[in-house]
């Protein structure tokens, strides 16, 4: 097997910790649902695709989802938990119900030439605390534990710029490093609590 071609979103695990792998699928869409089920979990995985890269070439080879050994247990009840519930022949999904948050925002900075995000960032107060994404900056949507902690504390465009993000796991390209991008991220996402107003 060549070198696996690793995608991990915004630096998950201390550089040193132990990492275990605990699913892999032959779909990046499955990885990634899985993934997020672990994020929500407040478990946080290295996505890592084997030989080609998934954006180029969807659904070939395969994913591998790894979390540091100390939470693996509880990665594998969360899957477990996923594959003991799954849809029947026959049965679909009627509803689905998403909290309303007391304010949001969405702002992006857009590539020159495709006008797709070079960095999007959504903000949204919730009831229960902020939840903040990110897209264009990394293989795929993530979470920013960093932003929903300083917004938690205050949810203004100061707390938002005052946000330090790692530059590990985000893209670089002709039109931004991944030190760029993480420069970026706090100031579109202050611009998004503006607009949320």
């Amino acid at each position: 097997m060549e070198n696996p071609q690793e995608n991990s979103q915004e630096n998950p695990q201390d550089e040193h910790a132990e990492l275990v792998k605990i699913f892999d699928a032959e779909q990046e869409s499955e990885a990634l649902v899985v993934h997020g089920l672990l994020e929500s979990a407040g478990i946080q995985s290295q996505m890592t695709s084997l030989n080609l890269q998934q954006d180029v070439y969807p659904g070939l080879d395969g994913v591998i989802l790894r979390v540091p050994a100390s939470q693996a247990e509880e990665a594998r009840n969360v899957i477990e938990q996923y594959r003991a519930h799954p849809l029947a022949d026959g049965e679909i999904i009627t509803s689905v119900t998403f909290p309303i948050p007391k304010k949001a925002g969405y702002v992006k900075f857009p590539n020159p030439a495709s006008r797709f995000a070079l960095v999007g960032v959504f903000v949204a107060q919730m009831s229960d605390g902020v939840r903040v994404a990110v897209t264009g900056a990394a293989s795929c949507v993530f979470r920013s534990k960093a932003l929903e902690a300083a917004l938690s504390r205050s949810f203004t465009a100061d707390a938002a710029k005052s946000a330090t993000i790692d530059a590990s796991g985000l893209n670089g390209d002709l039109h931004a490093s991944p030190a760029y991008r993480a420069h970026l991220i706090p100031v579109i996402a202050a611009r998004a609590v503006a607009a949320a107003g």
